[in-house]
């Protein structure tokens, strides 16, 4: 059983534990787990597309890590972090092959 169908399952039975009738969550249950596979390739898509050019990735989290406030130090932390990450890609050449 895949992951995906593992959730549907998982998504029906917490339906039907709510008293909501078979039909209904059924339906409900597989619409969540195709809704989850809609939005990881949605991401993947996202990151391969950011992956392919990090330069101005990079770019943009160092400008927003120095342009956040300072009581924003967690946000701070991960522009500085992700800003990081980009620039090591594209100091390594490693950027994701997308194709």
């Amino acid at each position: 059983m895949s992951a995906e169908d593992e959730a549907t399952q998982a998504a029906l039975a917490e339906l039907l534990a709510l008293g909501m009738p078979q039909r209904h969550a059924s339906a409900l249950a597989g619409a969540m787990g195709r809704g989850a596979r809609a939005v990881i390739d949605l991401v993947d898509e996202r990151y391969r597309e950011r992956a392919r050019s990090p330069k101005p990735w990079a770019a943009f989290h160092w400008t927003m890590s120095r342009s956040l406030p300072r009581w924003r130090v967690i946000a701070r932390a991960h522009h500085r972090r992700m800003a990081r990450r980009y620039d090591a890609m594209v100091a390594a050449g490693t950027a994701v092959p997308c194709g």
